[in-house]
C-alpha cells in the first residue's frame, strides 16, 4: 500500500492536475487494471485492498493521520515513478485524474454548426478499452452511409489486439437543455412554515452520487455536499 502525490507529465516533471470530485468523475487504473475507488467516512485502505485506492477527501479518511487531499493505492508490482501513463497494460504505474465523462471513449460530433452546448456530440462506449488503455490518437473510421465504424482494440486484458465495430443510432431530437453543466432539475415538495428540506441523491439504492462511498445531498454549498459535509437545509416558504 503506497501514498502516491498528483501523477507527473514526465520523469521529475510537474503535477497534471488537482481532483475535482464533486465535478468531474475519477478516471483510476494501473496498467491494464481498473483500481476500485474505497473513499468514504470510515476508509481505511490497507495490505489486503488489491488494485484500489483511496482519497482523503477530509482528514482522517483512508489511513490514520492522513491530511485531505493526500491519495493512497494499491497495486501489486507498482511503478512508483510517478508518471501517468497511458497505453501501457504492462507498466503497473497507477494514475488517479478527475476527467470528462468521455475520456477513453469513442466520440462523436457534428461539424454541421458551432456548438457551444453540446447538443450534438455524444460518447459512443469505450469499445471493451477503457480509460488508460488505448493511445492517444485512437480513433475510429465510418464505412459511407455512417451506420458503423470501425477501430482496434488496444490489448485487450493485456493479451491481444483486435478489431471493434460500434453501430452508431441516430441521432436524438435537440432541445433546449444545456448538457455542458449540470442539469438542475426542479422538485416540488410539499410542507409548512417553519420545515426544512434537502434533497439527498445519487445512484442506485445507495445513493452515491460518485465513486466515494457516501450519499449526496443539496443542503450546503454548490454543487452539492457530501452528507458528511456540513449540512443547510432549505427552509419552506409560507
Amino acid at each position: 500500500m503506497y501514498k502516491i502525490s498528483a501523477a507527473l507529465n514526465a520523469p521529475g516533471g510537474s503535477a497534471l492536475e488537482v481532483l475535482d470530485r464533486k465535478r468531474l468523475g475519477m478516471m483510476a487504473y494501473a496498467g491494464r487494471f481498473a483500481l476500485q475507488d474505497m473513499s468514504g467516512p470510515g476508509s481505511v485502505i490497507g495490505d489486503a485492498n488489491a488494485y484500489s485506492y483511496c482519497v482523503a477527501d477530509f482528514a482522517g479518511e483512508c489511513r490514520p493521520g492522513s491530511s485531505a487531499g493526500d491519495r493512497f493505492v494499491n497495486v501489486p508490482l507498482i511503478d512508483a515513478g510517478g508518471v501517468c501513463y497511458a497505453a501501457a497494460p504492462d507498466h503497473s504505474a497507477p494514475c488517479l485524474a478527475t476527467a470528462p465523462v468521455h475520456t477513453g471513449e469513442a466520440t462523436e460530433y457534428s461539424w454541421g454548426a458551432n456548438d457551444p452546448n453540446a447538443k450534438f456530440w455524444r460518447s459512443l462506449g469505450y469499445a471493451f478499452n477503457g480509460p488508460g488503455a488505448p493511445p492517444n490518437y485512437w480513433n475510429f473510421h465510418g464505412i459511407v452511409d455512417g451506420t458503423w465504424i470501425f477501430g482496434d482494440l488496444f490489448w485487450k486484458e493485456g493479451v491481444r489486439k483486435d478489431i471493434v465495430a460500434i453501430q452508431i443510432p441516430q441521432w436524438p431530437p435537440a432541445d433546449s437543455v444545456v448538457r455542458s453543466n449540470f442539469v438542475l432539475v426542479p422538485v416540488k415538495l410539499s410542507g409548512q412554515t417553519g420545515d426544512s428540506v434537502r434533497i439527498r441523491f445519487g445512484y442506485g439504492p445507495s445513493l452515491f452520487c460518485t465513486s466515494r462511498q457516501e450519499q449526496c445531498s443539496t443542503a450546503g454549498a454548490a454543487p452539492y455536499t457530501w452528507v458528511s459535509e456540513s449540512q443547510t437545509w432549505t427552509a419552506c416558504a409560507g
